[in-house]
């Protein structure tokens, strides 16, 4: 049905990145047996054909370090498809900022979890803070719409509201959407209980609520906030109880589609792939036999995943507690 199908697809380019991350692991999964950039460039055609007009997201990783996201990006903009890349910023300089425009990149998500120190550490790279800001200049001039992605932490509670007010001020920033600070991409399996030990989920829940409700007002008083009100409400409701299932049902198979670094298709890493882009289209492998079993797999799946309440939030599946 027209209603089923993806809003988005994601294109994992690469599990390569230079940050060493505290609250990411993809970057300690090696690539198996990726493939040619043959195979990347039919799956966008692929795409096109069967979605129409729908956005694509490059990501990784750090797409930006590899070759293989410029000619994919050109491709994807010549279908007609929207395109965006969600980048760490660290490789963008003027020249990179234009050629990424140059060859219609609509859209630079770029991470930012905090001020200079803070951001400095979480991302092992020191000068990241100050080279994201250079990013998004370099973007902007260039005619990208760039946002923020920030990551809400232990680490950083008490200085995202002064974060958005100063990238208000800064101007060049088209707005921040927040995630949820989840068992980490690159950690496969579900895990129960996993935030327990996690040095970056937010020690104390009272506190983390009522960053959410500070957000919510400044949202209302026109501050560059990306997240729903719903969405805000529904991390409030997490961060009070991650165990809780903040959503009546999982919907991640009818709003996303990822393929990964190693040219797997699936609509979950929690869930087996559906096959690879070298041996199948990818609209033949979203809508076989195997992807209507997955998608009942995951249909009565209970896990609070990073998908469900970031990327994938569904707001008609939230119950307030």
């Amino acid at each position: 049905m027209a209603n089923d199908l993806p809003r988005w697809v994601n294109f994992n380019v690469t599990n390569r990145c230079g940050c060493r991350c505290l609250h990411c692991s993809l970057w300690k999964t090696p690539e198996r047996n990726p493939p040619r950039v043959e195979d990347w460039l039919r799956a966008v055609d692929g795409v096109a054909d069967w979605l129409g007009a729908v956005r694509v997201v490059f990501s990784g990783g750090e797409p930006l370090e590899s070759p293989l996201t410029i000619p994919l990006i050109e491709r994807a903009a010549a279908r007609g498809l929207h395109t965006a890349v969600a980048t760490n910023g660290f490789a963008v300089d003027e020249a990179l900022a234009r050629r990424l425009a140059a060859a219609g990149l609509e859209e630079a998500n770029v991470s930012l979890d905090g001020f200079a120190p803070t951001h400095d550490r979480l991302r092992g790279y020191p000068g990241g803070f100050a080279q994201v800001m250079h990013a998004i200049g370099y973007l902007h001039d260039a005619g990208v719409r760039t946002n923020i992605v920030t990551v809400v932490m232990n680490d950083n509670l008490d200085e995202i509201p002064e974060l958005v007010r100063y990238l208000e001020r800064e101007g060049r920033v088209a707005g921040v959407f927040f995630q949820a600070m989840a068992q980490p991409f690159g950690d496969f399996g579900t895990a129960p209980g996993w935030w327990r030990d996690h040095p970056r989920f937010p020690r104390d829940a009272a506190r983390a609520r009522a960053l959410c409700d500070e957000l919510i007002a400044m949202k209302r008083a026109g501050a560059p906030i990306n997240n729903s009100e719903i969405q805000l409400r529904a991390m409030q409701a997490y961060f009070g109880n991650p165990e809780r299932f903040t959503l009546a049902k999982c919907s991640v198979a009818l709003i996303g589609l990822n393929i990964n670094a190693n040219g797997e298709v699936a609509f979950c890493t929690q869930v087996a792939p559906l096959g690879d882009i070298r041996d199948a289209g990818v609209r033949e492998l979203a809508t076989s036999t195997t992807a209507e079993k997955h998608r009942a797999l995951m249909d009565a799946c209970r896990f609070n995943c990073h998908l469900l309440i970031n990327c994938c939030f569904d707001s008609s599946q939230f119950v307030e507690p």
